[in-house]
């Protein structure tokens, strides 16, 4: 759109103090504004004397520029979420760190790249968690392990046996056959293909029924009384 600024002070001009706000020097002067009102590309009176092409030639390189600017500033974002994802992966960000450039790269993340980012995020929070065993206490551990489990917070499969190791002793002490059966659901999704894995799913399969009836008789006796 264009915008031609009136420089004569109208009374009631809209956007009276324009020019000076965006760096106008001398006259004539362009400016070419992004969607928020920031200068994109600039070009002055002495440009245009020293160039001795047109202005329109001007604007339409000015134009050209501002697109290969954005479209470059788009590749080396893309760049930027892929060696995010690889430092995560080999863990060479601190757990404050990634969250923070988690966040600041997961509104234009594709949703590929948005699950693997937050994936390795919470392994970074696992193991952040589970290092801190001693201070924190094992409930305590337990505990917040289960409510992640709970928000659907889940670390990717290198992690999943861990986490799950502690969330289920969780659900088993505090009753949970819900969170016990999403656990051993997500462990089978994962894992029923892994040699050698069959047998610790059946047992947490037979621990899942034991639960269930275990609830079951507590909820009868409670009826009865």
């Amino acid at each position: 759109m264009l915008y031609v600024h009136n420089s004569s002070r109208v009374q009631g001009e809209s956007h009276a103090d324009l020019s000076s706000e965006i760096g106008v020097a001398s006259f004539p002067s362009v400016r070419l504004l992004d969607d928020h009102g920031r200068v994109a590309a600039e070009l002055d009176y002495l440009d245009l004397m020293e160039s001795g092409r047109g202005l329109a030639d001007h604007v339409d390189h000015l134009v050209a520029a501002i697109a290969k600017h954005a479209d470059l500033l788009a590749q080396r974002r893309e760049l930027d979420r892929e060696l995010l994802i690889a430092e995560l992966a080999i863990g060479k960000v601190g757990l404050a760190d990634a969250r923070r450039m988690v966040a600041a790269h997961e509104t234009d993340a594709s949703h590929e790249q948005r699950d693997k980012m937050m994936a390795l995020l919470v392994d970074l929070e696992v193991r952040d968690l589970t290092s801190r065993n001693r201070e924190l206490g094992g409930e305590a551990l337990r505990a917040r392990l289960a409510a992640m489990a709970k928000a659907e917070r889940l670390p990717s499969d290198r992690l999943a046996r861990r986490f799950w190791h502690h969330v289920l002793r969780h659900a088993v002490e505090s009753a949970d056959s819900d969170l016990y059966q999403k656990g051993v659901g997500d462990l089978r999704r994962r894992f029923a293909e892994t040699p050698g894995y069959g047998k610790t799913l059946e047992h947490y399969e037979s621990q899942l029924e034991q639960l269930r009836r275990r609830q079951a008789d507590k909820e009868q006796g409670r009826l009865r009384r």
